[in-house]
């Protein structure tokens, strides 16, 4: 007889748990993650930090604090960085 509690393991948010290092941007740079974890949050009330595998979305055409979008599966976070 099947198990009828069985969930399957579904991502349910992410959040970003400790920021880039670089967080002051120029003209002409791009957004760096290094030093910035995420971590992801499942239905079973389990979760991981990665280090790396998201994608990136940003604008930093305009000066003063820029949001980036930080996306993983369907989910998303943003975190904010300074551009001068």
């Amino acid at each position: 007889m099947p198990n009828e509690n069985f969930q399957v393991e579904q991502l349910a948010s992410i959040a970003v748990t400790k920021s880039p290092i670089k967080t002051e941007y120029i003209e002409g740079t791009e957004f760096e993650a290094i030093g910035m974890e995420v971590t992801l949050y499942y239905n079973n009330n389990t979760s991981e930090v990665i280090i790396s595998g998201w994608n990136v979305q940003y604008n930093f055409n305009q000066i003063g604090q820029r949001v980036v979008t930080i996306i993983y599966g369907n989910k998303s976070e943003v975190c904010h960085v300074n551009k001068e």
